[in-house]
């Protein structure tokens, strides 16, 4: 685990009135936002009751203090709504208050339920926007509580509720049930997140289904519902409660950066439902990660002694959606990606097409798995078993990948510190939002999106703009080396927080501006990658300098990545038209014109730029005739033809001394007639489209008409895509239109 910043949580009602500091208002809403007014503190001294009339009488602000005094028995519910800004708080004023075979329900909104310990007992969730913290959950055994006891705390709802609740930082042990769970989602239930738990010794020898340590979703008929859970930053140790750790049985979760150690009977299992994450966990001792259903990801996970099956089925997913008969029949795996996994023991099995052995569903055969992708997979056997087929061997893999992370401990549980580089949001994102004024690449409103360019070395900027939606965004734009998924692996960052903007400068954050909604601002991050710092600037004007990377980022020799963060459902930030521009491997060569006529090499070009797209140009030497190297950009058939203001970018320095109409030659290769063209422009004139006619051979072709260079001096020339795998060798811009054949060597 990376370092992480040891603060307290409530350290008392005077950090109330203060605002936390560094990422601390960005990831935890309804912490800092205990600024409240409405404070008010309540003490329990007389046990069941008192604690009863004490939650029915709360109000928004108010603060109930539980003293450790014998044990809390009975059922108890807080109804009551705190809000945003004023939670209800339920804490210990002193040791850990146990309650003992209780049952304890949060039915309101905007509650947090903290530092409290359940001997045999269940918290039950059923409003929006509530946390459950610090708690500890010990002795849960089959048959407690008087046969209610069925799980350890589960987020449920009517209609719109049980949306956006937050389980973290707790430890479970010693427990025969079901752990951490998500269950009624037909009802609305989503956007929950199960973050920092330790789980350790759900151990039951006669276990029969019903001991899954965390679970979104209770039966294949949930698969058609999109609950979106993260569980992520967990650790589980030794499980032997149920055949699967955890078991995904809705659609659209994330299951990442967790760790299991020494659950050889159970498996992380995707059920029932589809598209479902499986990303950058540590596997110990677990029996396999197993998909049944449709456009799961598996991708940057660690496996030791661990298998990966992907399983054919009965019936495919879609059934489940329409026909309640195939309830129990799972639907077979279908487009899978399974993208830099590593097994720690050679030949280590991924099972393509395993059979389900039909059990209590009536089916009695198995479909074929259909489009399973792998990519650069470590030290595993990949076998295509009698119901496998399609198995696609991708040469690239274009998203994100990022790393595995392993956890101990001390990262997680009771005790553990609140890691602001971790802990990005306090109300979960929400996947399904979308911004339909925003269409830049890294539009979409969850915690981490971003976007790679070609390494910078040295000195370089990266330009972009940005639009805010709401004045509640809490967001940022960073740079990084490598994919950026907490806090601490950024180097620059721009913050926008409450309507405030700053900069992050080594160890902390200094205000530069402020922003309404609405406001749209051009960005610009100047950086010096040698000395570790850099300036920032919006709408061309310098507002910080010399400010340092990160201290948890001293030692990067390369930035990579662009990241955009945005926790605030409905709100957020919008980045387009991002620029790179740099020095790294490029020519500084500035091309004369002589006579009307100007012959340069295209891969002598001065700048390279990504910007928008999602291929950018390459320097390449493998087919012949090319007159030395010559540039391509990847060719990837799902990309669409890319417009001028999107594509990927070189430039090239022409120095002109004779005015005029000139023409633009390519000498170019095609293989197809999807991949044979190119835009090319020069500074004050229009963008011309140049294409090959003939394939497989290097061809010169002009485009059409002239461009008019109407004063002398230095004109920069663009060339940029226009399909995807087009080849150029080199470029003649000229006066004489003749076609220059002579130039090919």
């Amino acid at each position: 685990m990376k370092k992480t910043i040891t603060y307290p949580l409530f350290l008392s009602v005077l950090i109330l009135f203060s605002f936390l500091s560094c990422e601390d208002d960005l990831e935890q809403e309804i912490i800092e936002n205990n600024v409240a007014s409405k404070t008010s503190i309540v003490k329990i001294a007389n046990g069941n009751s008192d604690l009863k009339n004490k939650l029915n009488a709360a109000t928004a602000g108010t603060i109930i203090k539980i003293k450790d005094i014998g044990k809390y028995t009975g059922d108890f519910e807080i109804s009551k709504n705190g809000t945003a800004s004023n939670p209800i708080i339920i804490e210990a004023e002193s040791g850990r208050p146990e309650f003992k075979d209780a049952l304890f329900i949060i039915s309101g909104n905007h509650i947090i339920l903290k530092g409290m310990d359940f001997n045999n007992s269940t918290v039950e969730i059923f409003g929006n926007n509530n946390r459950v913290t610090r708690n500890e959950w010990r002795n849960g055994k089959e048959g407690g509580n008087g046969s209610r006891l069925d799980d350890a705390c589960h987020v449920s709802g009517s209609k719109n509720k049980g949306q956006n609740n937050r389980i973290d930082h707790n430890y479970l042990h010693d427990w025969k049930r079901r752990g951490f769970r998500i269950i009624d989602v037909k009802n609305s239930v989503k956007n929950n997140r199960i973050d920092h738990n330790y789980i350790k010794n759900l151990v039951n020898s006669s276990y029969s289904n019903s001991g899954e340590a965390l679970q979104a979703g209770t039966d294949a008929s949930h698969a058609k519902y999109s609950t979106n859970t993260i569980f992520e930053y967990n650790l589980i140790e030794n499980f032997s409660n149920d055949s699967e750790v955890i078991s995904l049985k809705s659609s659209g979760n994330i299951f990442r950066y967790n760790t299991v150690k020494n659950a050889t009977s159970g498996s992380i299992s995707c059920r029932a439902g589809n598209n479902q994450e499986i990303r950058g966990n540590t596997l110990r001792n677990v029996q396999f990660i197993r998909t049944y259903g449709e456009d799961h990801l598996i991708i940057a996970n660690y496996l030791d002694n661990c298998q990966i099956k992907i399983m054919s089925g009965p019936i495919y997913e879609i059934e489940h959606f329409n026909n309640s008969q195939y309830k129990a029949c799972p639907g077979v795996s279908k487009n899978v990606t399974i993208v830099k996994n590593k097994a720690q023991q050679s030949g280590t099995k991924m099972r393509i097409g395993a059979d389900y052995i039909v059990g209590n569903c009536s089916l009695n055969n198995n479909i074929k798995t259909k489009n399973i992708k792998v990519y650069q997979n470590t030290n595993f056997n990949i076998q295509k078993e009698a119901h496998g087929e399609s198995i696609v061997y991708l040469n690239s893999y274009s998203g994100n990948i990022g790393t595995h992370v392993e956890l101990s401990p001390a990262d997680v549980g009771l005790n553990a510190p609140e890691d602001s580089d971790e802990d990005d949001n306090d109300e979960t994102e929400n996947e399904d939002t979308n911004n339909s004024d925003c269409t830049g690449e890294l539009s979409e409103f969850q915690i981490w999106k971003t976007k790679s360019f070609n390494s910078q070395t040295d000195n370089f900027s990266a330009s972009c703009n940005v639009t805010i939606t709401g004045n509640s965004v809490k967001g940022a734009i960073t740079l990084a080396d490598g994919n950026p998924t907490t806090w601490s692996e950024n180097a620059c960052i721009i913050k926008f927080t409450n309507q405030v903007i700053s900069v992050y400068n080594e160890t902390s954050y200094t205000d530069i501006g402020t922003f309404d909604d609405g406001d749209s601002f051009d960005i610009k991050f100047e950086v010096n990658v040698p000395s570790k710092t850099y300036n920032v600037y919006i709408d061309n004007a310098l507002k910080a300098s010399n400010l340092k990377f990160r201290n948890q980022a001293p030692t990067e020799t390369q930035i990579n990545h662009w990241g955009l963060f945005n926790n605030i459902q409905n709100e957020g930030l919008c980045i387009k038209n991002r620029s790179i521009s740099g020095n790294s491997n490029e020519n500084d060569s500035v091309f004369n014109e002589e006579n009307g006529q100007v012959v340069f090499e295209a891969e002598d070009y001065f700048q390279k730029n990504q910007r928008e797209d999602d291929v950018n140009w390459q320097i390449k030497n493998s087919i012949s005739g090319a007159v030395g190297e010559y540039v391509e950009t990847t060719n990837n058939a799902s990309l669409n033809n890319s417009s001028w203001e999107n594509a990927c970018e070189l430039t090239y320095k022409i120095n002109f001394s004779t005015t005029g109409n000139y023409k633009i030659w390519f000498r170019g290769y095609s293989i197809n007639g999807g991949s044979n063209s190119a835009y090319g422009k020069i500074d004050g004139t229009s963008e011309k489209t140049i294409g090959t006619s003939t394939n497989n051979s290097w061809q010169w072709k002009a485009a059409s008409g002239t461009i008019n260079v109407n004063s002398s001096g230095v004109k920069t020339f663009r060339i940029r895509r226009r399909e995807a795998g087009f080849k150029i060798d080199r470029i003649v811009i000229t006066k004489n239109g003749n076609n220059p054949n002579s130039l090919n060597n």
